[in-house]
């Protein structure tokens, strides 16, 4: 059964309305699913939304950041890629 719901909707519709769901957001009525062959391929939200759901762990981040120093991305998959083979020789 398919249920009809502004807060799931097709990529194609969301292109095609995209000015709607940006006053959706503005209104506070998201988040919404955008889906394309029946999967979630991602969520249209605002920023206050967003903030409300991640902005915690975004400023926890960014914290954790003015600590101390951070590593590249290489060098975070070089560190992990040495973790595995000690893992490995064990």
């Amino acid at each position: 059964m398919l249920i009809d719901t502004e807060n799931l909707v097709s990529a194609e519709i969301f292109r095609k309305e995209f000015d709607r769901y940006v006053a959706a957001a503005s209104a506070g009525r998201g988040p919404v699913a955008i889906t394309k062959d029946s999967r979630v391929i991602g969520v249209w939200m605002s920023p206050d939304e967003y903030d409300a759901m991640c902005g915690g762990e975004i400023k926890k981040l960014l914290k954790s950041r003015e600590r101390g120093p951070t590593v590249s991305h290489a060098e975070a998959c070089r560190q992990l890629e040495q973790v595995g083979k000690r893992r490995r020789r064990a």
